[in-house]
């Protein structure tokens, strides 16, 4: 075993890229959805050529973490697996040699039934570089895997692959999804606007899927995007492990007109400014096709539920003002927000997502919070 400085367990050997493929008989399967992860198909990509510069692909996808928000507004990261993998966006300052916690939820998934067939179902988050020598990596090295996304992949069912390109402030993924209905894209970018830097700071992210039917057959597709309700956050604790979630409780999400506002009544706003714990989050849909519809999910307790929702048609119209109950005491809920649209043989849909946040309380002085 690796050691370092006196302390034994602290692996010595890591790099950024893996040198194995996954354990493809880890990963969970989707009723009616072709296997995704025959071992043939899943393979590392170390050291091949890449189609493009800035596009990153099997292995190399361990590379991406992609940041979304404006300038001085704090980010989101868009992983190479295709969730989001941290959140920097509660006034949290911090070191470079410290690790941006894990938060659940953060993802996207999609529903496609063809005409007289039945429904497909997948997160779009692939395990290509979920392998052992990244998943034993420190918390705060580039390619680390957390153990909250392998448990996930094993629960809710997963693609094959994807393909990222990375061109600041624009990603644009391609997913690979076997034998699936439709093929689907997704560029996600921050706000820029040169010349413009207020409107290049908004807090926001802005996620707009393509999807294209090339089939002969309608295909009714639904996107759904998952968030944690995570206000009251501390901005350091990894939220994936239930017992570190005390800040937790009075949680709300409302229904808007296109979305969800996620609130905590709970925290004071702090006439001082000092309660930097108190803001908002919310996920909204943008009208992008005459034809889409939303829906949205409130009550999510977990990954699993809230994907169990989405697949199970539990998703309602958003009648504004409709909101939960306050969580209960060391818990908060995830959210979806799901848009739906019947995509024409040979014709291509877009619908799109916005990710907004405010915290407007920030600490007259950094603050760092060391960790040992």
């Amino acid at each position: 075993m690796a050691c370092c400085g006196g302390k034994t367990g602290v692996r010595m050997d890591f790099g950024r890229y893996p040198k194995a493929i996954p354990d493809t008989s880890k990963w969970a399967r989707s009723p009616n959805v072709a296997d995704q992860f025959e071992a043939q198909q899943m393979r590392t990509q170390v050291g091949l050529k890449q189609d493009a510069p800035f596009t990153y692909s099997g292995a190399n996808l361990a590379a991406c973490q992609f940041p979304i928000g404006g300038f001085g507004a704090g980010y989101v990261i868009l992983g190479g697996d295709g969730t989001f993998q941290a959140y920097n966006i509660v006034n949290q300052v911090r070191k470079e040699s410290l690790p941006m916690h894990c938060m659940p939820a953060g993802f996207f998934a999609i529903t496609a039934t063809p005409s007289g067939e039945a429904a497909q179902s997948v997160l779009l988050a692939s395990p290509e570089t979920y392998t052992v020598d990244n998943c034993a990596l420190p918390p705060n090295k580039p390619a680390r895997v957390s153990v909250s996304s392998v448990k996930r992949l094993e629960s809710l069912p997963g693609i094959q692959s994807l393909r990222l390109t990375g061109r600041y402030p624009i990603a644009e993924v391609q997913y690979n999804i076997t034998k699936f209905p439709v093929d689907v894209q997704l560029e996600a970018f921050s706000p820029m606007c040169p010349l413009n830097d207020k409107d290049s700071s908004l807090p926001v992210g802005v996620f707009t899927f393509s999807v294209t039917n090339s089939g002969t057959t309608s295909v009714a597709v639904r996107v759904m995007q998952s968030q944690q309700n995570l206000v009251g956050w501390d901005g350091q604790t990894d939220c994936t492990q239930p017992s570190a979630t005390t800040f937790w409780g009075g949680n709300v999400n409302t229904a808007t007109a296109s979305g969800i506002l996620m609130s905590n009544p709970s925290q004071p706003s702090g006439a001082d400014r000092s309660n930097e714990a108190f803001g908002t989050v919310a996920v909204e849909s943008v009208s992008t096709s005459s034809a889409a519809t939303t829906t949205v999910i409130l009550d999510g307790v977990s990954e699993e539920d809230i994907y169990a929702k989405f697949t199970s048609n539990k998703d309602v119209a958003p009648v504004a003002g409709t909101a939960t109950a306050a969580s209960a005491t060391g818990s908060s809920y995830c959210g979806g927000v799901v848009q739906s649209v019947t995509v024409a043989p040979g014709a291509t849909e877009t619908v799109t997502f916005v990710l907004a946040w405010h915290f407007p309380n920030r600490s007259n002085k950094q603050r760092f919070v060391q960790h040992h």
